[in-house]
């Protein structure tokens, strides 16, 4: 019998890349035996013979459409001209999201990105992955950076940060608060003398250095300068991280009364950082400026010193921006009038878009943070501010963190724990969870019917549903659904929440999960702020983004969802979380 195979179309590779690989043909069965058959990768349609014989029959092999979908990753990943590497992966990714995730994992890479592909269908052109099923499964990715950090040995008072966009802000710019806080060197004279008191604790390991007044206000003045580029209002926990950076890096500073070694450096910082802040509010800082003003015996009409103090509370890296060199207030106003006439285009141009957001942004957290505009005012001075892109834009000016990727992808690394806690509830939150993933099993299950994409997009749904019943918040105000064809008077009694619109013919329910909505929507305030959002973890993840943006308290009934989302999640903000959190936390880590 001569069996005969279809000829395989060689795709367009790399120079590097000159052949796929040898194709594995399914095995075929004839009579009940397995044929043992032997293919060579070749473009030519050439006869394969039997092992043994049986039957006149020609079998024409011909290679299945999924299997690029079922098999590994073999990937270039091009980090940048002198950094270029090799990955293998034995599972395609079902989403972008992890994917990025698992290659910022496996090339241990501390910035957040977004990545291009050569395409065979360009002649190898970069284009935007934006759906796995478009990367070959050898293909060559481009890492395009976000946020780039400077090297770990770099001193952390002189990181710099480059955005993706260019932004004409950075002048002013903070940097993230690092997980290690290296502390800085100090004079000449002053390194000399810890240098000498060091050697002699190192010899006794009781020698405790006289430290002079002058030395003490050198050592506080430049550190209160270094955690000024990060924070200019650090938290008990950042004084106390500083503090024992301090005598660990300088032993002979320690302590012999306290406790912790460092305790009286701590209050010491504090106090040198709130006569630092005065320095800098008369040296015409805005974030610090913001507050002054304050009641005192100079100003006995104003607000009492511990009200309502505008300082970042959730992380926000550059909070209270100052106007980059050469701009004022005016100016900038005018920037802002272009950049409305531009987005009101029938086709914007955005490139312009970009570039008029990153240079309005000071003036923009300006009216934001200190002069409090309602929502509807900001959306109206600032239509480009509530597009998707610039949603995630303006997260990663605020946060340094690229929110899309970052939030997708961790959702994704802990669905199947999350998934399984779900499952082991009991009571009414047991029933309650039960309800809405048994909307999701069955669907999971006909995968004929749905795309991998559309797959991923349902559990999202289901999880993030399932999260505020789980952490007893009341999702039932969030959560809206409304007819197409009803009156919309409901939503100015909603403050915030995500607005599904549904057709007559779909069912409501308050735990549905409608994965064909009419549209998704984002409601602030009792008005529609964004519109037509692709599907509902979307449309989370932008109202997370906007809550930033329009510097937003979370929503009442959904706060242990949102912190949720900023410190387990995003890993923003205090590192000491509510007991739920927390439990949730260890749950997913152990």
């Amino acid at each position: 019998m001569e069996i005969k195979t279809e000829p395989k179309v060689k795709e367009e590779q790399n120079d590097e890349d000159e052949s796929l690989g040898d194709f594995v043909p399914s095995v075929k069965q004839v009579n009940g035996r397995n044929l043992g058959i032997k293919t060579e990768p070749t473009s030519e349609k050439e006869p394969i013979e039997e092992n043994d014989s049986g039957g006149d029959d020609d079998i024409y092999l011909i290679p299945s459409e999924s299997s690029n979908m079922d098999q590994g990753l073999i990937i270039r990943v091009i980090i940048n001209d002198g950094d270029i590497r090799k990955i293998t992966l034995q599972e395609r990714p079902a989403s972008v999201e992890s994917f990025t995730m698992s290659l910022k994992e496996k090339l241990q890479l501390t910035y957040d990105f977004t990545l291009q592909f050569e395409d065979p269908d360009f002649n190898n052109a970069l284009c935007n992955l934006t759906d796995m099923g478009d990367l070959p499964n050898k293909a060559t990715l481009k890492i395009i950076p976000w946020v780039l950090l400077v090297a770990s040995d770099t001193s952390p008072c002189t990181t710099d940060i480059e955005m993706l966009s260019s932004g004409s802000f950075e002048s002013s710019s903070k940097n993230q608060w690092p997980k290690f806080f290296e502390i800085p060197d100090f004079s000449f004279d002053v390194n000399q003398r810890l240098l000498q008191g060091d050697l002699l604790y190192t010899r006794n390991g009781t020698y405790h250095l006289t430290v002079s007044k002058d030395m003490k206000h050198e050592i506080l003045h430049k550190l209160a300068e270094c955690i000024y580029s990060f924070k200019a209002y650090p938290t008990d926990e950042d004084f106390a991280e500083v503090a024992k950076a301090l005598i660990n890096k300088h032993p002979c500073l320690r302590e012999k009364g306290s406790y912790t070694g460092y305790y009286g450096w701590k209050n010491s910082l504090k106090f040198k950082m709130g006569n630092y802040r005065s320095k800098l509010r008369k040296a015409g800082c805005l974030d610090v400026m913001v507050n002054g003003g304050r009641k005192s015996k100079f100003s006995p009409e104003g607000q009492p010193p511990k009200l309502n103090i505008k300082k970042p509370r959730r992380d926000e890296t550059n909070y209270l921006p100052n106007f980059p060199l050469g701009k004022d207030e005016i100016s900038l106003e005018r920037d802002r009038e272009l950049l409305s006439e531009e987005i009101r285009k029938r086709t914007p141009n955005t490139t312009l878009v970009s570039q008029k957001m990153d240079q309005t942004f000071p003036l923009r957290r300006k009216e934001i943070v200190e002069m409090e505009l309602p929502v509807k005012t900001t959306l109206k001075r600032w239509p480009a501010l509530f597009t998707e892109r610039e949603v995630f834009v303006e997260f990663t000016r605020i946060t340094c963190k690229n929110l899309q990727t970052v939030f997708f992808g961790e959702l994704d690394r802990h669905t199947p724990s999350l998934i399984k806690i779900f499952k082991s509830k009991t009571g009414t939150i047991g029933r309650t969870v039960a309800d809405i993933l048994e909307q999701h099993e069955p669907r999971r299950n006909i995968s004929e019917t749905l795309c991998k994409e559309s797959l991923v997009t349902l559990q999202r749904t289901a999880v993030l549903r399932c999260i505020p019943v789980l952490l007893g918040d009341n999702p039932s105000e969030f959560f809206k659904h409304y007819v197409a064809s009803d009156d919309n008077s409901f939503l100015e009694h909603i403050p915030v929440g995500i607005l599904t619109v549904i057709s007559e013919e779909s069912p409501h329910s308050s735990l549905l999960i409608h994965t064909d909505p009419v549209s998704t929507a984002v409601v602030i305030e009792g008005d529609i702020v964004m519109d037509q959002i692709k599907d509902m973890p979307l449309a989370i993840c932008l109202l997370f983004g906007l809550t930033y943006a329009l510097n937003l308290d979370y929503p009442k009934g959904m706060k242990n969802t949102f912190y949720f989302i900023q410190q387990v999640l995003l890993d923003l903000g205090a590192k000491i979380l509510k007991p739920k959190l927390q439990t949730l936390k260890n749950q997913l880590f152990n």
